[in-house]
């Protein structure tokens, strides 16, 4: 299927950028489908003579050869694209979603707010019957390095124990901690920020 083209690649300031490559033999589509809010990113589709740049929702790009400029980009008809392709855009993976969790002071006491987002995420979780999660902790930069790498860590471990007794199966659940390294909001040593102390909750 990508045998003709000489690479893509993926850029511009959207978080997700879905693709379709369709056709098989000497000849490739490449499709940019929007995200579920109607943004996409840039896709920059190369041959060995050339490159087109798919920056618009379902902007179309043909390859014939990997000696042949990529064809001038069409934005297709939506509805046609989405009948054509039917079979393949339902078996399409959903979009990732990504919760937060936050937390008091020091410590792994989630705050009241951020009670009702755990049975968001476990409703979520249920209803995408996902089997991949990504528990991530984080600290502000009150304390140490490694009073915090720590404190990530339980953070992300007290979240992930409340989803398993909630019925998300344990096995599914991956555990990542980062200390006070990777803040939502920059502050130097020694700030209590609460958008910092937070656990990133993230279904596939």
């Amino acid at each position: 299927m990508l045998k003709a083209l000489s690479h893509l690649k993926i850029g511009g300031f959207c978080l997700l950028v879905f693709l379709m490559v369709v056709g098989c033999g000497p000849k490739s589509q490449v499709i940019v489908m929007p995200d579920p809010d109607g943004k996409v990113g840039k896709v920059e589709v190369a041959t060995q003579k050339g490159s087109q740049t798919l920056d618009q929702p379902w902007q179309s790009t043909e390859v014939t050869s990997i000696d042949q400029m990529p064809s001038e980009p069409k934005v297709l008809d939506e509805k046609k694209v989405r009948e054509t392709f039917k079979d393949a855009l339902e078996a399409r993976p959903e979009t990732p979603v990504t919760y937060l969790i936050y937390f008091k002071s020091g410590g792994t006491e989630i705050t009241t707010d951020s009670q009702q987002t755990i049975r968001e995420v476990v409703k979520a979780i249920k209803t995408r019957n996902s089997n991949e999660i990504s528990v991530s902790g984080h600290t502000d930069s009150v304390g140490s390095a490694e009073f915090n790498r720590v404190l990530s860590m339980n953070r992300s471990r007290a979240v992930a124990s409340i989803l398993v007794s909630q019925g998300v199966k344990k096995e599914i659940i991956e555990i990542t901690y980062h200390g006070k390294e990777n803040q939502l909001i920059r502050t130097p040593d020694g700030v209590a920020e609460l958008m910092n102390r937070r656990v990133e909750i993230t279904i596939r």
